[in-house]
Parts: structure tokens; C-alpha cells; sequence
């Protein structure tokens, strides 16, 4: 006799925020479900860089922090009980330039 057991996927279906500072520092709650009882084993990588903490909070939200990032849309890899599953929900700051070492010069007549 054989037996099988099977278990729904984690599936993450929001971010709060979904757009991050690229100096990253920022609290991120990954909503969705089938997140599991409970689990201290979480892993979070947003894009190829671990975050800097993960914890699992309910069997529908885990939170991470965000790490400092590029700008653009990021993978989010999540593993729960060495389970892993990814989602491109959030996006980091595109640069922006506040001034220059340059001022306007116009020569008068």
C-alpha cells in the first residue's frame, strides 16, 4: 500500500509597498496564501540578494526587509519549508538627479 500526501503551492499575491526606496531599509508584507501553520524557516530574496530579515507571520502574510537595490522590477523569491516560489511584484525607485556641478552660464552682449 502507498500513500500520497499533496499540499497546495504558496502563492503570493500582493506586496505592501510593491515600489521600494533603492536604499532599501524598508519593511516589506508579502500577502497570498497556503503559507503554511507556522514556520521559522522562511527565506526571502528580492532578486538575487537575500533579504536582510524574513519571518513568517500567518499562513497568509510573510514580511521581509528590503535590502538596498537597482532601480526596476525585481524577482521576489520566497521559500517557505524549502519550498520555493518567486513572484515579480515589487520594483525599486528609478535614480533620480537633484542637481549637477554645473550651473547655466549665458554670456551677455
Amino acid at each position: 500500500m502507498s500513500s500520497a500526501v499533496s499540499y497546495e503551492l504558496p502563492i503570493v499575491s500582493t506586496a505592501s509597498p510593491s515600489n521600494l526606496p533603492s536604499t532599501g531599509m524598508i519593511l516589506v508584507l508579502f500577502f497570498g496564501m497556503n503559507y503554511g501553520k507556522s514556520d521559522s524557516s522562511v527565506l526571502l530574496y528580492l532578486g538575487v540578494t537575500r533579504s536582510a530579515s524574513s519571518a513568517w507571520t500567518s499562513s497568509s502574510q510573510i514580511t521581509g526587509k528590503a535590502v538596498q537595490g537597482l532601480f526596476g522590477k525585481v524577482n521576489i523569491i520566497v521559500s517557505i519549508l524549502q519550498n520555493d516560489f518567486s513572484s515579480s511584484l515589487c520594483s525599486y525607485d528609478s535614480p533620480s538627479i537633484s542637481s549637477t556641478g554645473f550651473s547655466s552660464f549665458i554670456p551677455s552682449s
